[in-house]
């Protein structure tokens, strides 16, 4: 014991003549007041400014809304490095800021970018600092592309303790494309980033690294441990980003019932994910909601017979796959209580395919496999579907999403556009046709008509439907405004490729959005005349909410916003054993519009509860009419199977009007409800119900029922 004494002393003296060797050998670095702090520049450069206008050129700009995120760290210590980034980001389709490094802070400012014809856009980063070295240097230039994302990157290495300020700048720079122009030069953005550098008893870095050294010798045994530790975590946080690639077991047993048919594709999906078993057995298909994934209820064996719990497993294109990952890592992991249905673990695909599946699991009784809402409406009294609706799906979800929202004013197109079916349906055609440009202004569409033939500039590929033959295509969007959305049919799936910015493609007008609803709506009413704008619905003159589509999509509303889920269907929600409800499905989930999710449930009850009920009555859209008149006049009382039809669409009503703007005016939740109702007419699976084309009727008749209480 004694000999160990007399090496640690050693080992503390030689460990003090080397921080003194060191502070002998390195002279202090004098502190910088914070007063006399000025970024450095290269010489000969001068940085614009943010309030400097160089001249730009005449033509009308495009503006294209984008964001400017960075990210760095708040803290270092002496002698370490790290990463500073600037990206510039388009908000096409939204954005949540994203850490690279989670010991980083991220900030998200909004700023608009000019596109001008006949230049092009060059963007110009700098950074600028002192007391740190960093890498690289000077002007970091890159060509700036609409609906392409930039991003630069600075190593810094700190050379002194304390308080370092550093300066972020980015300039825009337009050069002619021909000869004639002139180059012109603004500045975009500029900010100022504060980072605190920490160092043992104020050393210098020399110093702090032969402390270091000493340490290093000193406490190897009981660091590397924790270094072990610190490393896996990091490795499984980038894990957790990342779409985890498997190899399919082929020996894997696949039964599906007998009314359930499996792709090629979801076949190899399953005997990846489920590698590790020796049989699957699968119960249920889900119907799609808006995203057009398919999803199945299954149930794996081992190989010495054991069952697993059931679960659900949803299949769809990486891209859809892994947003609906980040969405539930944003706004459901740490926000629902744990009863929720859960992801396990990130996405899985194999080599070799385009599409990508995530598996849910649930909290409940391993035996008993969770039924959807739908299944549950359609067998049970329609009084145990609204109590569910009442007491347990706002009770569980509510608190966390719909209850946190605050005051929101939008125009109305901003949340409900993307319900509704495109703007314009074409085929392609050869380049050999007269074509009128289509660039994205949705003044465009108003005056094509089927027939006439365009030529797409700067439509940006959302979605490939491979099984369909079909693309869509989607333009940035103005403020207040929704993007132009054009679906191309009949194309060859390998031609278009989601990401990808089209230019020079020629298309033929089948339809505008206008005939593809009148298209729908015929199929219950072959004889009505949707281009008056009043038409005669169950013997009674209501408003004809096509004709007034627009004006419905222009107005300002003041509502209240909140996380929502964004797709809430019946097949979304999942009953367990004890009533417990869960939530599958976060493709779409988001912050928006808070009455938005309930107007997609009442919708989506109207469609395929209520439309089954009427039908097993014989009843016609009369009656609903009839039931509507109950939800909106105080003293109307209906029994019988009508009296339960406004039991159930009362249940929905209930929990929306506790998160109502304003709790005395409805007019909110109608707004939302039309276009609801409207956006339901382009879903394919309500032809496909028995009692079809009964659902769509109910559903138009609803949203000019409604229209017309509006118009009161």
């Amino acid at each position: 014991m004694k000999k160990l004494w007399k090496y640690l002393i050693l080992l503390v003296l030689g460990i003090f003549l080397l921080v003194l060797a060191a502070c002998a050998a390195e002279p202090g670095i004098e502190p910088t007041s914070l007063a006399t702090l000025q970024p450095t520049q290269r010489p000969g450069t001068e940085i614009p400014p943010a309030s400097a206008t160089a001249p730009i050129p005449t033509s009308t700009p495009y503006i294209e809304e984008r964001f400017i995120e960075v990210e760095w760290p708040t803290h270092l210590h002496l002698g370490d490095s790290d990463i500073i980034r600037l990206a510039l980001i388009p908000t096409i389709y939204g954005y949540s800021a994203q850490l690279e490094y989670p010991e980083h802070t991220v900030e998200l400012e909004d700023v608009e970018v000019p596109y001008l014809g006949g230049y092009e856009a060059v963007a110009i980063a700098r950074m600028d600092a002192v007391g740190m070295e960093f890498q690289p240097t000077g002007d970091q230039e890159q060509n700036l592309v609409e609906g392409e994302s930039l991003s630069w990157r600075w190593t810094i290495y700190p050379q002194s303790a304390g308080r370092h300020r550093l300066s972020l700048s980015l300039r825009l720079r337009w050069d002619p494309s021909g000869e004639g122009g002139r180059v012109s030069e603004v500045s975009l953005w500029q900010a100022g980033l504060e980072i605190i550098v920490d160092a043992p008893f104020g050393l210098t870095a020399p110093q702090a690294r032969a402390l270091g050294i000493a340490g290093v010798l000193a406490g190897s045994v009981l660091v590397l441990p924790f270094a072990e530790y610190a490393a896996r975590q990091r490795l499984e946080r980038a894990s957790a980003s990342r779409i985890h690639r498997v190899r399919p077991n082929k020996d894997l047993i696949l039964e599906a019932g007998l009314e359930i048919t499996l792709s090629e594709t979801e076949s190899i999906l399953l005997k990846g994910l489920f590698h590790t078993y020796e049989r699957l057995i699968i119960t249920t298909r889900f119907s799609s909601g808006y995203s057009g994934a398919r999803t199945l209820l299954v149930r794996p064996f081992r190989s010495d017979g054991r069952a697993d719990a059931h679960a659900i497993v949803k299949f769809g294109t990486r891209k859809m796959i892994r947003a609906e990952y980040a969405n539930y890592q944003t706004f459901v992991r740490q926000t629902l209580p744990p009863i929720t249905g859960r992801i396990l673990g990130p996405p899985v695909m194999v080599q070799g395919e385009e599409e990508a599946v995530l598996q849910y699991t649930f909290v409940g009784t391993p035996n008993i496999a969770p039924v959807s809402l739908r299944s549950f409406a359609l067998k049970q009294p329609v009084q145990e579907t609204a109590r569910l609706i009442e007491d347990r799906l706002f009770s569980t979800f509510g608190p966390a999403w719909w209850m946190q929202r605050r005051p929101y004013v939008f125009r109305m197109r901003q949340e409900y556009d993307h319900l509704l079916p495109v703007h314009l349906l074409l085929e392609a055609v050869g380049a050999d046709h007269e074509a009128s440009v289509l660039s994205g202004d949705l003044r465009q569409v108003q005056h094509l008509k089927p027939g006439d033939v365009v030529r797409i500039e700067g439509g940006l590929v959302t979605e490939v439907r491979s099984e369909r033959r079909t693309a869509t295509l989607t333009w940035s969007a103005l403020l207040e405004d929704s993007p132009l959305r054009v679906r191309y049919r009949h194309i060859p799936p390998e031609s278009f490729s989601e990401g990808r910015k089209v230019h020079g493609l020629y298309g033929q007008v089948v339809a505008s959005r206008f005939e593809l609803m009148y298209k729908e709506v015929a199929k219950p009413f072959p004889d009505l005349d949707l281009h008056s704008d009043r038409i005669s619905l169950g013997g009674r003159w209501l408003i004809n909410p096509l004709q007034r589509l627009e004006d419905l999509l222009n107005f300002q509303l003041q509502g209240t916003r909140s996380i929502i889920h964004g797709d809430l269907n019946l097949e979304n929600i999942l009953l367990g054993p004890g009533d417990l409800l869960w939530l599958i499905d976060f493709a779409a989930t988001r912050e928006g519009h808070t009455l938005y999710d309930f107007a997609r449930l009442e919708v989506e009850l109207t469609t395929k509860v209520v439309a089954e009920i009427l039908s097993r009555h014989h009843s016609r859209v009369e009656d609903f009419l009839i039931v509507l008149d109950g939800l909106n006049e105080e003293g109307l009382l209906l029994d019988g199977f009508l009296g339960e039809i406004a039991v159930l669409l009362n249940a929905v009503r209930g929990i929306a009007q506790r998160c109502f703007y304003d709790p005395a005016d409805i007019k909110e939740f109608h707004k939302a409800l039309i276009l609801a109702y409207l956006g339901s007419l382009k879903f394919t699976n309500l032809d496909e119900i028995a009692c079809a084309p009964l659902p769509k009727a109910l559903a138009f008749c609803a949203a000019a029922f409604l229209m017309s209480l509006e118009d009161r």
